[in-house]
């Protein structure tokens, strides 16, 4: 969404320059703000996302021994901050799958109960993703 707000500042130069120079050369250099910005919003958004890549190439499949995902009604295989989330067609997966879905589970304990974070979820349709280890293991 950030990078959106390059191609609609280059569209509001680019009126307001046509629109005080009439037609003639404002309305071509706003045309080419209209052209830079969206370029510049383009190429953030490329540069961002081949970031992100980057830093997920290099992430190992498991840290520290932690399963990188495990199944709601599995005990937790190691201690930290875990995400919950449901099959994109599973009809709460609108309700359920959000970004602070998550939760502080030590080894070997169960996840916590996803029927009373939203009704209609049962343990076996949920899949939780390893975020990070416990403070204690960071440091």
């Amino acid at each position: 969404m950030k990078f959106l707000l390059f191609p609609l500042a280059g569209a509001l130069i680019g009126y307001y320059l046509s629109e005080r120079g009439g037609v003639g050369i404002g309305a071509v250099i706003g045309a080419l703000a209209t052209i830079v910005f969206t370029l510049a919003g383009a190429g953030i958004g490329l540069l961002a996302s081949l970031a992100i890549a980057g830093i997920q190439a290099l992430t190992p499949e498991t840290e520290k021994g932690h399963v990188r995902a495990c199944n709601g009604e599995a005990l937790c295989p190691g201690t930290g901050e875990w995400i919950a989330s449901v099959d994109a067609r599973h009809p709460q997966a609108r309700t359920f799958n959000v970004w602070n879905r998550t939760a502080y589970v030590e080894e070997g304990q169960p996840f916590p109960d996803p029927g009373s974070l939203v009704a209609g979820v049962h343990a076996a349709e949920v899949t939780w993703r390893w975020v990070r280890p416990s403070l204690s293991e960071e440091s």
